[in-house]
């Protein structure tokens, strides 16, 4: 399995948890080498970029109040 398969497996299983537990979800996997855009997500508008016009607006407003949270995550394995 490919980098870019396993990416897309995983983001299909997110969006299956995602939904179990009604969840929104949307984004964009990329990656440069080999080249790959996905743009997912379990919500109508997932492809609109008001969506993520008004979710950064949103996150930003709740970072400054400190209820914004950011996972990064670096490599366990």
């Amino acid at each position: 399995m490919t980098g870019s398969e396993e990416v897309n497996y995983l983001i299909q299983e997110l969006l299956r948890v995602a939904n179990r537990h009604k969840i929104a979800v949307a984004g964009f996997a990329i990656s440069v080498d080999p080249i790959l855009i996905t743009n997912f997500g379990n919500c109508t508008d997932c492809h609109d970029i008001k969506l993520y016009e008004q979710l950064c607006e949103l996150c930003e407003q709740q970072r400054q109040r400190g209820n914004a949270r950011k996972i990064t995550v670096d490599e366990v394995n």
